[in-house]
C-alpha cells in the first residue's frame, strides 16, 4: 500500500489576487478561472501562454480567492519541484483545488509524467478541480506518455494574451500603489521604453524601485528612477 503525503506549501507572490489583475485581452480564462476558485468552474482547465504573460499571477490570484472561500486548495510551480520526488504528488486529491504552474518542465521525464498521470487520474475520480499551465497548448508538449497527453486536452485551453502598453503602464501604477508609492504617467512609460514587457521583470522592478525609494527617502520621479536604474539587474 502507497503511503499518501502531502507536500509542502509553495509561496506565492504577496498581494496577488484577482483585484490586481488587469483584465486587458484575457476576460474570458480570467472569469473562468474565478469560476473555479468558487466551485462553479469546470473540473479541468489548461493555460497557456508565452514567458511573462501573466499565468502564474492568474493561478496565484485563483488560489488565493479559493482560500478565501474555505476550499482547500494548494499551488504547485514546476520550476521549484521538478528537482523533488515524483512521489510529492501524493495525497493530492484530498484537497478541492490544485493549480499546477509550467507543466512543461516535467514534458520527456518518465517519473514526474507518469505521476502526473495518475494524479490526474485521482483527482478526477474525488471529482477535485486541476488547473495547469504551460508555455505551450497541450498539442505541443514534449509529453511522452500518451496518456497523460490526451488528459491534458480533456478541458477548455485558454491562451493568455500580453497586455498591450496601457494596459501594462497601468499595472505598474497599481502595483506601486499597492506598495504604498506613486508612480505616475510618465514615469511608468520612461520604464516601459527601457525594459522587457514580461509582467514578470516589470513586477520585480516595482519591487526593487520601492526599496530604493524607501531606502532613499524620494519619490520614483523619471530623474530618480533614470539615476538608480543603471543597478537594476534583470
Amino acid at each position: 500500500m502507497i503511503k499518501e503525503q502531502l507536500p509542502l506549501g509553495f509561496k506565492t507572490q504577496h498581494q496577488v489576487n484577482f483585484d490586481t489583475l488587469i483584465t486587458g485581452p484575457n476576460s474570458q480564462p480570467i472569469a473562468a478561472l474565478r469560476a473555479c476558485a468558487n466551485a462553479q468552474g469546470e473540473q479541468f482547465s489548461f493555460i497557456c501562454g508565452a514567458s511573462g504573460c501573466g499565468k502564474s499571477h492568474l493561478l496565484q490570484a485563483t488560489i488565493a480567492q479559493a482560500d478565501e472561500n474555505s476550499l482547500s486548495a494548494l499551488y504547485l510551480p514546476m520550476s521549484e519541484i521538478n528537482q523533488l520526488d515524483p512521489e510529492i504528488l501524493l495525497g493530492l486529491e484530498q484537497l478541492s483545488l490544485i493549480c499546477l504552474d509550467d507543466i512543461q518542465l516535467a514534458a520527456g521525464s518518465a517519473d514526474w509524467e507518469e505521476a502526473l498521470f495518475h494524479l490526474f487520474n485521482r483527482l478526477r475520480e474525488r471529482n477535485c478541480t486541476l488547473i495547469v499551465s504551460a508555455n505551450q497548448p497541450p498539442s505541443r508538449l514534449n509529453i511522452q506518455l500518451a496518456d497523460l497527453a490526451s488528459r491534458l486536452t480533456w478541458g477548455p485551453c485558454y491562451q493568455l494574451q500580453p497586455l498591450d502598453e496601457l494596459d501594462q503602464q497601468q499595472a505598474l501604477i497599481e502595483a506601486a500603489e499597492r506598495r504604498g508609492i506613486t508612480l505616475n504617467g510618465d514615469t511608468a512609460r520612461y520604464l516601459l521604453q527601457r525594459l522587457p514587457r514580461d509582467m514578470h521583470s516589470l513586477m520585480d522592478l516595482i519591487d526593487w524601485l520601492d526599496h530604493h525609494s524607501l531606502a532613499a527617502q524620494r519619490k520614483l520621479t523619471i530623474p530618480f528612477v533614470r539615476e538608480i536604474m543603471q543597478g537594476w539587474q534583470r
